[in-house]
This record gives C-alpha cells, structure tokens and sequence, in this order.
C-alpha cells in the first residue's frame, strides 16, 4: 500500500457522500440469460448505483485535475462503490447507457469514482 493509497480513500470516501446527499438512484441491467432447456431469453440481472448526472463545468469543478482529459459535455458520475460490469447497461433520463464505456477516475491506482459520457 502505498503512502499516498489512504489519501485517496478518503477522497473516495467524501465523494461518495457528496454524491449520497445530490445524487439519486439509476437502474442497471445486465444481459439477458439464455435457457437451454426452453430456449427463451429470459430477464438479466438488475440493481441500482448511486450517481449524479453533471455538465462539464460541474464535473471539472467536483473532480479537478483529474478531469483533465475528459471532455464529455454531460456525465454520469458514479460512486467507485458501484463497479460498474461491461456489459451492462445503465438507464439516464430514458435512455440505455453501456457501461462498457465507462472511465474510473484512479489517482494512485485508488478508484475515486467512475464517469460515463452520457452526452446524445
């Protein structure tokens, strides 16, 4: 563990209040499953993240030099708790989102937070 690790927990660990107290719940799905036996698709998984959906400029001022090379004009931002999966998906104002494309945020290899272009 390196000095700078419990640092960046405790970054981790405000954020992830900040984003509790403005933030709200978004529903993720996962792939549908395949049954053999009756060759049906049925229902994936489902479960709900913590997150809040920001303008550039929101994001940039939230998350500081650590935005420096993200340049989506509206984002997802979900709390490092969330683990995102690729192949799931999440739903933000009506519409799917792939969490394939999602970035974590990792100063000193510590996961802050993850970001999701969420831009149409």
């Amino acid at each position: 563990m390196a000095q700078s690790d419990a640092f960046y927990q405790e970054i981790a660990t405000e954020v992830d209040g900040v984003l509790v107290e403005l933030g709200t719940s978004y529903s993720v799905r996962g792939p549908a499953v395949y049954d053999e036996t009756t060759l049906t698709r049925g229902k994936g998984s489902s479960r709900t993240v913590i997150g809040l959906v920001a303008e550039q400029a929101v994001a940039a001022n939230m998350l500081g030099d650590a935005m420096s090379t993200w340049t989506a004009r509206k984002s997802l931002i979900l709390q490092a708790s969330s683990l995102p999966q690729p192949e799931e998906e999440v739903l933000v104002d009506g519409n799917w989102f792939s969490l394939s494309e999602v970035k974590p945020i990792r100063p000193a290899d510590i996961t802050v937070v993850y970001m999701l272009d969420v831009t149409r």
